[in-house]
């Protein structure tokens, strides 16, 4: 029979033994440091300066001094010596400087907190089951940062599965946000817990956004993915109401022609412009189209008040230099006043008038017409002034109004500003008989 109890070691009192209060009280003072084991601490590798009797420590690794070869053991101070127990797996102790309790795992003394701890089912007001395996009923759950922030982490096996956050209604689904059955992040939602509609997608490869049910935007959409001036030719952004003049009260104003040209509508000063289509004191507007080849055209307008309004096309092949200007008419410049500059016309493309001396009509390729209805003289030679005068001579022609045979003559060849004539019967003898005079002539020679 062993002189120790197999747990404690605690001494026994042997049969016959002299002194037997020796044994007995050595049993009882380890009884006193065993039960409801409360130590001060459990971080001194040297005993304290001032220890207290029955004071005890478990010892630190790396003992020293009286402590030194008792590491992991519990020392008790008894009659002003230590004394020391060493644990055995599973003993527990309470440690009062850390307010927790330590449990001896054969190795070292352990508190729950440097322990992970492992449990099948886990509830927090609730009762968890086989698939929720952690449920938790509560007004709100704080998952708070431990240094520098937090992460909750959703991880699945393979591209397939799921892993994501539900949201539910009487525990019918209604949101969804997350990797759902593919790598790509999706937003989706549900009216019934059945149908789902996907309202935003994330490409895995690329970050790609997509909507595939599009999207309503209430608010003003700002930064550097849309527009950030009237004439911003960024490729890939949206465009602002107002840029390129659509949609704005006033449009973006061009102050020369010559440069590159952003598509969209402009307005320019005539005064001031650099290559416009004319040089006067109007404002106009432009509409501007760029051409695959990097090319410009231009439609430009310009309306001035108490005139009519003027409308030119400009072409380049390039996207800068010179735009070649062409104008082009329309029912308030198609009859006015005909002009040209070097042989180009300037003006109207049809200019009508009439005075004394009858009417005329000129034509934008330098052509002129007059006509008159005069009475010739049975006495004498009667000349026709033109109502507008010719550059060179021209044909003129007429016939005369009479019961009996009469014929125009002209008595000597038309000048640019007059020609005489006589009608004559066909004795050759004057008759002073009604004459319809036609002239047809240039006022303009063409270069």
């Amino acid at each position: 029979m062993s002189d120790l109890s197999p747990v404690l070691a605690l001494p026994y009192i042997l049969p016959a033994q002299a002194q037997k209060h020796v044994t007995h009280n050595e049993a009882l003072r380890l009884l006193d440091l065993l039960v409801q084991p409360v130590v001060a601490d459990r971080s001194l590798t040297l005993p304290p300066a001032l220890p207290v009797e029955g004071e005890r420590h478990i010892v630190a690794a790396g003992g020293l001094g009286a402590w030194a070869g008792h590491d992991g053991e519990i020392a008790l101070l008894v009659d002003g010596g230590w004394q020391f127990v060493a644990p055995q797996s599973g003993w527990q102790a309470h440690v009062l400087a850390e307010a927790t309790s330590v449990t001896y795992d054969g190795a070292a003394w352990v508190a729950p907190a440097e322990t992970a701890l492992q449990v099948a089912k886990l509830g927090v007001g609730t009762t968890p089951d086989a698939t929720n395996r952690l449920a938790v009923t509560s007004p709100a759950t704080l998952l708070s940062h431990a240094g520098a922030g937090h992460q909750l982490k959703l991880n699945k096996a393979a591209p397939g599965d799921t892993a994501s956050l539900l949201f539910q209604t009487g525990f019918s689904g209604r949101a969804e946000m997350g990797l759902a059955g593919s790598d790509d992040f999706s937003v989706k939602v549900s009216a019934d817990g059945a149908a789902w509609n996907t309202g935003l997608a994330l490409d895995a490869a690329t970050g790609k956004v997509t909507m595939p049910l599009g999207a309503v935007v209430t608010g003003s959409i700002t930064g550097t993915a849309i527009t950030q001036s009237t004439t911003d030719a960024t490729a890939g952004r949206l465009l602002r109401v107002g840029d390129f003049g659509l949609g704005s009260a006033a449009c973006p104003i061009i102050t020369d022609f010559t440069v590159e040209l952003a598509a969209g509508l402009y307005r320019y000063t005539e005064s001031t412009v650099i290559g416009g289509p004319a040089s006067l004191s109007y404002w106009g507007s432009a509409i501007v189209t760029r051409q695959q080849d990097g090319g410009a055209s231009v439609l430009a307008l310009r309306k001035s008040a108490g005139a009519a309004p003027k409308l030119w096309i400009g072409h380049r092949n390039g996207a800068t230099g010179a735009l070649a200007w062409v104008e082009t008419y329309h029912q308030k410049s198609v009859l006015g006043t005909v002009s040209q500059s070097a042989g180009v016309p300037t003006g109207a493309i049809l200019e009508t008038g009439s005075n004394a001396n009858g009417r005329y009509e000129r034509r934008a390729d330098g052509y002129m017409e007059c006509w008159q209805t005069m009475t010739a003289s049975g006495a004498a030679a009667t000349s026709w002034t033109f109502p507008s005068v010719f550059v060179e001579a021209p044909v003129v022609t007429g016939n005369a109004i009479a019961t009996v045979l009469s014929a125009l003559c002209l008595d000597a060849a038309p000048s640019t500003t007059a020609a005489t004539f006589s009608a004559r019967d066909k004795t050759d003898a004057r008759r002073a008989d009604v004459v319809h005079l036609h002239a047809v002539g240039r006022w303009s020679t063409m270069v």
